[in-house]
């Protein structure tokens, strides 16, 4: 089955729980189990957006919506429409996209010897994740203060 968004895209229904799937990941990877707690540090009166993204409850959302869920979760700009398409999540924290992780991480040969594939992917997804906390909070505490405050 093939639904019409009104950001005048076809997608099949499994694109839109496949994007539900990225955004739950998207959104507990910014820190936010519960969706009520995204909600919450986002200062929206409602959750019907969201819920509704995160579950393909339905697929109308026009284009001003889609960004801004973008925003909401942490996106790059354009990633929603990527990952209908198939591609994956890319993250606004993340510069440059094409990069690797062994390129970001840089890790010394043989420090994922002896591991299976799963157990070397799940170091290199806790490594990235350690490594973008630490960008945040970097950029986060490096923020110019505003006379006043």
């Amino acid at each position: 089955m093939t639904i019409r968004s009104d950001s005048g895209n076809d997608h099949s229904v499994n694109e839109w729980e496949r994007l539900g799937d990225e955004l739950i990941r998207a959104r507990i990877r910014k820190g936010w189990v519960k969706r009520v707690d995204m909600q919450r540090a986002l200062n929206l009166t409602h959750d019907r957006n969201l819920s509704d993204l995160e579950n393909a409850k339905r697929t109308n959302f026009d284009r001003a919506t889609l960004v801004l869920a973008e925003g909401w979760y942490g996106l790059a700009p354009g990633s929603i429409q990527e990952i209908l398409e198939g591609k994956p999540a890319r993250y606004a924290d993340v510069l440059d996209t094409d990069v690797t992780a062994d390129e970001i991480l840089r890790l010394p040969d043989g420090a994922l010897d002896g591991l299976k594939a799963l157990e070397r992917e799940e170091v290199r997804a806790s490594a990235i994740e350690a490594a973008l906390r630490k960008a945040r909070e970097i950029r986060h505490t490096c923020l110019p203060v505003s006379v006043g405050q």
